[in-house]
């Protein structure tokens, strides 16, 4: 959790440095933003385990992810939104003495949200903190490869994301903004990459451009 913690606070800093000279302070009322996040979370995993009946390799990126968010700005404080992205890949090849198979999955949030913009209480109009939550549901997709026969099979689980983060304003058309904040999940009926449960903290940066 503390290198979790400690990316999260470098890259605020640099974010703020960059945001600095900046004093852009058009409203951005009845405009919108495409964001390209990229996500940190809490849960990475890789594994090889070898054994009398064969070998398991076991890799994904469960400690990245990222997404990409449309915002409408109501006004100067709300903004509403929706995201889709990716949470989790994963990838076992299992061998044994008579079978070879390849187990891969997904795990991919739909959001929808609602942003709270500080806009009155911050004189410094190039950095506009927020509150963020958002509700939706996660889709979960693996594919299971063997020498005989290929299985798919999907499910949905409930998520709930409350948060706080920053825009950093670069210019009219560019923006910098993080977030941290925490996912609620509900259990998948049957494990998504060796796991049934995706919540836990989350952490975002990236870039967007208004128009």
């Amino acid at each position: 959790m503390s290198n979790f913690i400690f990316k999260a606070v470098i890259i605020l800093f640099t974010l703020t440095i960059l945001s600095a000279e900046h004093s852009y302070a058009d409203s951005p009322k009845n405009r919108h933003s495409i964001d390209v996040q990229f996500s940190f979370l809490k849960n990475s995993k890789s594994s090889v385990e070898v054994g009398i009946g064969g070998v398991e390799i076991n890799a994904g990126n469960e400690g990245m992810g990222g997404k990409v968010t449309y915002n409408y700005f109501i006004d100067d404080e709300f903004a509403v939104n929706v995201s889709a992205g990716v949470i989790s890949s994963n990838a076992t090849v299992s061998t044994s003495y008579t079978n070879t198979s390849v187990n891969t999955s997904l795990v991919m949030p739909i959001m929808f949200g609602l942003k709270y913009y500080f806009t009155k209480y911050s004189d410094k109009k190039s950095v506009r903190p927020y509150l963020s939550g958002a509700g939706g549901f996660l889709v979960g997709s693996e594919t299971e490869t063997g020498s005989t026969k290929i299985s798919v099979s999907t499910e949905t689980a409930a998520n709930v994301y409350f948060g706080a983060g920053a825009d950093f304003i670069l210019g009219k058309l560019v923006k910098l903004n993080a977030d941290i904040g925490y996912n609620l999940s509900s259990d998948f009926s049957e494990p998504i990459g060796a796991r049934q449960n995706y919540g836990g903290p989350e952490f975002s940066a990236g870039i967007g451009f208004m128009f």
